[in-house]
């Protein structure tokens, strides 16, 4: 299965849909988000054979996520910005592949397969 979700930036001006809450009877008052913000990461499950639902809610502040963004998210905007490279994307004019090859230096990459042979695909990519 694969989820892909929409994020929008709390400055942003993008007119956000209002969203039927299926377990909340009411939708509670818009809010600014702080500055400080990156994202809130809000999650609402049930376990199967239970009637009532978990919830958990987490702030995610800039300033501890851009100070040392972990791994994985590193890794996964090396692939993204590659991505766009190949794409010739209009929205990315400053995407290259040489920023994306440093990005994936900058992670763990040598302890997976996968990973190393990105890394030297994006070298054979960028010497041609």
């Amino acid at each position: 299965m694969t989820a892909l979700y929409e994020i929008i930036p709390s400055a942003s001006l993008e007119v956000i849909p209002e969203i039927k809450l299926k377990y909340q009877q009411t939708v509670p008052e818009h809010r600014e988000a702080e500055a400080s913000d990156l994202a809130t990461v809000a999650l609402r499950w049930k376990n199967p054979g239970k009637s009532e639902s978990r919830s958990f809610e987490q702030r995610i502040l800039q300033s501890e996520f851009l100070k040392n963004p972990p791994d994985n998210f590193r890794w996964a905007s090396a692939a993204a910005e590659f991505a766009l490279v190949l794409g010739k994307s209009e929205n990315a004019p400053e995407a290259t592949v040489q920023g994306a090859l440093a990005m994936a230096k900058s992670t763990d990459y040598q302890k997976d397969s996968y990973r190393r042979e990105f890394v030297e695909m994006l070298t054979k990519y960028r010497a041609r």
